[in-house]
């Protein structure tokens, strides 16, 4: 009897564990794949990935309420850049560009995000590339 009740306590707990990992992994997934808090992705748009000779492309476009100040802040804070910096800077019309690019060894990723005021709301188009150097 003490061997079953052990097992069902141990049993109890890693399902426990596992339901917190997934919450917490949920919590970070749309900071991960770039989502804007609260935002929805695109009706008309999927989340979209392609692979060619070592590079793979990932492309999601989202939606939301707010206003495009509030979106290019958070997005200059998720990418690092400064408020000043030309990467925040480059305008056309209604819309801005942010971009980030890193290389560490042999991987260069870089993210870039066009964000576009629209009525209502604010459109945003998240693009990310991964490539293997030789």
């Amino acid at each position: 009897m003490n061997r079953k009740l052990l097992f069902a306590c141990a049993l109890g707990g890693l399902v426990a564990a596992a339901a917190l990992a997934l919450l917490a992994a949920t919590a970070n997934f749309d900071r991960v794949q770039g989502r804007y808090p609260g935002s929805l992705r695109a009706e008309d748009e999927d989340v979209g990935f392609a692979v060619q000779q070592g590079l793979l492309n990932r492309r999601a476009v989202f939606w939301t309420e707010d206003d495009m100040r509030a979106v290019r802040s958070w997005y200059a804070a998720l990418l690092y850049v400064e408020a000043g910096s030309d990467g925040n800077g480059l305008t056309a019309g209604d819309c801005a560009w942010l971009t980030n690019a890193q290389q560490t060894f042999v991987v260069n990723h870089t993210v870039t995000v066009l964000v576009c005021s629209t009525s209502p709301g604010t459109r945003i188009v998240v693009n990310e590339s991964v490539y293997l150097w030789p």
